[in-house]
């Protein structure tokens, strides 16, 4: 009998956040010699998904085993940090992997929940209007508490390990953010972003998932005919027709104060890391204006507070 290949463990993770450009990013990092990522399911949600994990380290290797001797491997999967819904992520990465780089892209709380918001929509999985979606569904706040959610992968891993990247940032320099993280893996080729590719997984590109798209996706069998034998051309015509094309879901104003109320606390954590004063107001000029890196991340980390303080109002 002869026995699968094993394959070789990450040398990095994209861990988040969600609706962050986490896709776009890694899917360029992808296309540079001598990287491989893990495209195929694009997130293997080994560390966040009982049932994945439940399949063991060879399996999670098996994903890998295609790279060649000296490629740089890495994956992405934005349920990594999604506290507190998946909360052994940190203590089975590092038990399995705990030399990897790990890079975190982060963006305007409030706009990544707009956006996680329409995905979960388009999806069907929320069905409600964002202003009782706010409240009714606790995961869209926590995917944009940025402190707490990398607070246990900084006491894990340390600073020098975790790249914090920011959405702002990445699109008006995408070239010089691309070659950040490739220094910070250890690449040591000449990156090349590649601006003739759309951006990936865009909210408003995605078909409104109606009840036969489902089923059809869901069906092992139909979901491979549909994908081997029709061409991506006819695939991407496809998602136009069927594209949302929803507008921009609108907050009341009540339910912004509470946000920002939310988010600042979280930011100021995540300011104080970057010595540097981070609010909802300001977050876009201060992330696109230079590319911040850690410069007060020790005791004080210990002060991040827990995600019921954080939520709880005035």
């Amino acid at each position: 009998m002869l026995m699968a290949k094993k394959g070789k463990l990450p040398d990095f993770l994209f861990i988040g956040a969600m609706k962050a450009a986490t896709t776009t990013m890694s899917f360029q990092l992808g296309k540079q010699p001598g990287i491989y990522m893990v495209s195929n399911p694009k997130e293997l949600y080994y560390f966040s998904y009982d049932k994945n994990f439940a399949k063991g380290s060879d399996w999670y290797r098996s994903k890998f085993s295609a790279a060649k001797p000296n490629d740089l491997c890495g994956e992405a999967a934005t349920t990594y940090t999604q506290l507190p819904h998946s909360p052994h992520v940190v203590d089975r990465m590092y038990e399995l992997i705990p030399n990897a780089k790990l890079i975190y892209i982060m963006r305007h709380p409030v706009d990544r929940l707009v956006s996680h918001f329409l995905h979960e929509y388009l999806l069907r999985n929320i069905t409600i209007d964002i202003n009782q979606a706010i409240h009714d569904y606790p995961q869209l706040i926590d995917s944009s508490l940025y402190s707490m959610q990398l607070k246990p992968f900084l006491t894990k891993y340390g600073p020098e390990q975790i790249l914090p990247m920011f959405f702002e940032r990445l699109l008006q320099f995408p070239q010089d953010e691309l070659e950040r993280v490739c220094r910070f893996i250890g690449y040591t080729g000449k990156p090349q972003w590649d601006f003739n590719t759309a951006p990936r997984n865009k909210t408003s590109s995605r078909p409104i998932m109606y009840p036969w798209i489902r089923f059809m996706r869901k069906t092992p069998v139909l979901n491979s005919l549909r994908k081997s034998l029709t061409p991506e051309w006819l695939q991407e015509k496809m998602k136009t027709l069927f594209a949302s094309n929803l507008e921009k879901p609108k907050i009341n104003p009540q339910n912004l104060d509470y946000l920002h109320q939310v988010f600042n606390q979280d930011l100021n954590i995540l300011g104080d890391w970057f010595q540097t004063e981070l609010t909802c107001h300001n977050f876009k000029a201060v992330t696109s204006s230079s590319a911040l890196k850690w410069i007060n991340v020790g005791q004080e980390m210990g002060d991040a507070p827990s995600v019921d303080f954080l939520k709880r109002t005035s």
